[in-house]
């Protein structure tokens, strides 16, 4: 019997992004800048979308909101179709402390998408 490599298969991705080692990235066109709390505190994150599933659901998932990659944020634009690598991962000098993640963004212009107008969460409809 001669045994076969079998080649790894692409990373579930969840509701949020979850980077492990240098050389992870992740690519989508940028649905939106959503606003959400983390530790008490509101900060924006960028809600990505990766494409469709099975039954032509949208995967969507958010990015982290790490310092270094939220510096990007002011070149970016809602539609960009961009690539997020992980390219440094720098330890916390103190047991307690969190590792600190750089990154490389890249936008391709060729894939930008135009999205609908955002949908709003408002509860009021005019009569």
């Amino acid at each position: 019997m001669v045994l076969q490599d079998v080649e790894i298969g692409p990373e579930e991705i969840g509701d949020y992004w979850k980077p492990e080692k240098v050389g992870d990235k992740i690519e989508g066109n940028i649905y939106k800048f959503k606003e959400d709390y983390f530790n008490g505190k509101k900060q924006v994150r960028i809600e990505l979308y990766l494409g469709t599933d099975e039954n032509d659901e949208s995967i969507m998932t958010l990015l982290p909101s790490h310092a270094h990659l939220k510096r990007y944020y002011v070149n970016l634009k809602r539609g960009d179709f961009i690539v997020v690598t992980v390219t440094d991962i720098i330890q916390p000098k103190e047991d307690n402390g969190y590792p600190r993640y750089r990154y490389k963004v890249q936008v391709d212009p060729d894939k930008k998408v135009v999205w609908p107008e955002e949908e709003t969460d408002d509860d009021y409809y005019a009569e």
